[in-house]
């Protein structure tokens, strides 16, 4: 039996697995979704036990379906800049902050009027913008800082 690559798409709504022979030709993929809340204006969040439940699910039939012994290697891509807190044991302390939330603006604002727009910038690559964790890492800090402190 030939080797297999698998893929590992996670985004904003789902999970997909996907199988590949060595020559690139598509085997078998799975797709499991989950849920995006959004508990208040410019606030999206995900549960990571979801995207860990996603995963395990579309893994289990993907393997099912091509051999899990053939599986050589594992490509993961995620959701750019979402992220959760986790403690010691490896558990979620908070929902998972996505990309896409907004909460951070007064952080993004008040970081740009201090070390200034071209500054931040030149440090990070990307314009300020609420999308990089920077920013909800700063949110946390004054919102949640016992779930920071925790993790």
């Amino acid at each position: 039996m030939d080797d297999v690559v698998i893929g590992i798409d996670a985004s904003t709504t789902a999970v997909k697995a996907i199988a590949f022979a060595r020559n690139g030709a598509e085997l078998f993929q799975a797709r499991e979704t989950y849920p995006l809340s959004n508990p208040a204006p410019g606030h999206f969040e995900q549960d990571a036990e979801h995207w860990w439940a996603a995963l395990l699910a579309a893994l289990k039939q993907v393997a099912g379906k091509v051999g899990g012994s053939r599986v050589v290697a594992i490509s993961i891509a995620h959701q750019r800049e979402t992220f959760t807190l986790i403690d010691a044991a490896g558990k979620p302390l908070i929902p998972a902050i996505l990309w896409l939330d907004e909460r951070a603006r007064p952080q993004v604002a008040r970081l740009s009027a201090e070390l200034g727009r071209e500054a931040i910038r030149d440090w990070s690559g990307k314009p300020p913008d609420p999308t990089p964790a920077l920013y909800a890492l700063a949110w946390l800090a004054e919102h949640r800082p016992q779930a920071l402190g925790q993790a």
